[in-house]
């Protein structure tokens, strides 16, 4: 049956197609005939002559049934009165309208363009209205006056690329209230194509969106406590030093990280050094926030004792482990003699800062070490940099490299920033 329909498909007579799918069987038996005698391949072609005759007889009878078949029942539905064909879709109609009656839902019928054409019960006892109350006034009289341009969009969109409708919507109880529904529909076509009807239903969802307000309305003040947080938690001003210009900037990658565990701060010691340090935590939201501002005041109080960046990595990581014993951290941490122009730094597996030479080369500040948390003392190890007039420092979290999830792409995109940058910016 399925070689018939493809042969019928493409205009094939039976006779080729059942000569097509006996070829391989033909050519096997040519193959043999090489090894056989000729009698012996003679016999078995004559035998494999009659079943293939005998298989085109019965395919060409089977095949002429079907088409007289087909041709019948054209025949019969061309001929059926115009008044049992309308019987029959209102039937049809009366059925549909049975099964619509016992949905809980709001069920409705309507017309390509939209004119309503029939509504359930149970649309007519939320809103109150009934067909001839929809066809005068439109959408307007049942949507809400703010979501009824984008229904309108939608009803359109869905018309043009033969799809679905599906949209929230709020609709006009019968007290004059609105409720939240979700609104879907599915449109009815012809066998050219043509859009003949829609048939919609509408599921109250108020208690489940107005739930989703409240937790987003909870969410927003939740994040703008946590943006202040955060601001507080960052150094309110850079220090001013002869010579040496510093500026910073902070942003959040995605919504729901507003908050997090990065950091950056420049303190300036009592004999004129500049202590620099970024990291970030790991995680996100207000916890890490908390374990961030622990490490970066560990960081602080300890320079005003030893300014040494490995002792300033030690301290924050004793802070790491007492504290928050369950966070990991990187950083970096750099000290500036600006009378010798020297940079000695130390980093806890963080990326490492880049430094542009006045003649433009990049070049990474890397030393070895793990992140706090998960280090051992002495796994640091401690470098030393001059720093020439004209040269650029750029300290950065892995945030800004990562933000794709590209890590090459994004470093290459930061290089080139860089370079761009003009001296001083």
């Amino acid at each position: 049956m399925p070689l018939i329909l493809v042969a019928r498909a493409y205009g094939w007579r039976a006779s080729l197609l059942a000569t097509v799918a006996l070829a391989p069987p033909l050519a096997v038996l040519e193959h043999r005939g090489a090894h056989e005698s000729a009698a012996s391949v003679a016999f078995e072609a004559l035998v494999l002559a009659v079943v293939l005759a005998a298989i085109v007889l019965v395919v060409e009878r089977y095949e002429s049934v079907l088409v007289r078949a087909h041709r019948f029942d054209a025949d019969r539905l061309a001929h059926v009165p115009e008044a049992v064909r309308r019987e029959s879709e209102a039937a049809l109609d009366r059925e549909l309208a049975a099964i619509a009656e016992a949905i809980p839902q709001l069920v409705w019928r309507s017309a390509p363009s939209g004119k309503a054409e029939y509504v359930n019960a149970a649309w007519t006892a939320f809103t109150g209205l009934g067909v001839a109350q929809l066809i005068a006034g439109g959408l307007a009289v049942a949507v809400h006056p703010d979501d009824e341009p984008g229904v309108r969009s939608a009803w359109q969109d869905a018309a043009r690329r033969r799809g679905g409708f599906e949209r929230e919507v709020r609709l006009r109880a019968a007290d004059g209230s609105f409720r939240w529904f979700l609104a879907r529909a599915t449109a009815l076509r012809d066998r050219d194509g043509r859009l003949v009807r829609w048939f919609g239903t509408c599921t109250d969802v108020d208690v489940q969106k107005r739930a989703h307000e409240r937790l987003e309305e909870r969410f927003e003040v939740a994040r703008r406590v946590s943006e202040a947080f955060q601001e507080a938690s960052l150094p309110a001003s850079l220090p001013a030093v002869p010579g040496v210009t510093f500026s910073a900037l902070y942003r959040a990658g995605r919504r729901e990280a507003a908050v997090g565990g990065d950091w950056y701060d420049a303190l300036r010691l009592l004999d004129g050094r500049v202590v620099i340090s970024i990291g970030d935590v790991s995680g996100s939201g207000l916890a890490a926030a908390i374990a961030m501002v622990g490490v970066r005041q560990a960081i602080r109080g300890a320079a005003h004792v030893d300014a040494d960046p490995l002792a300033l990595l030690e301290a924050a990581d004793r802070t790491l482990r007492e504290e928050s014993p369950d966070r990991m951290v990187t950083a970096f941490v750099g000290v500036y003699d600006p009378v010798g122009a020297m940079l000695r730094f130390a980093s806890a597996g963080h990326p490492p800062p880049l430094r542009r030479t006045a003649g433009g080369a990049l070049v990474p500040l890397e030393a070895p070490g793990l992140p706090l948390g998960v280090r051992r003392k002495g796994d640091c190890q401690g470098r030393c940099v001059a720093m020439a007039r004209g040269d650029v420092l750029v300290l950065y979290t892995d945030g800004l490299v990562e933000s794709t999830h590209d890590f090459v792409a994004g470093e290459r995109r930061l290089h080139a920033a860089i370079a761009r940058a003009a001296p001083g910016a």
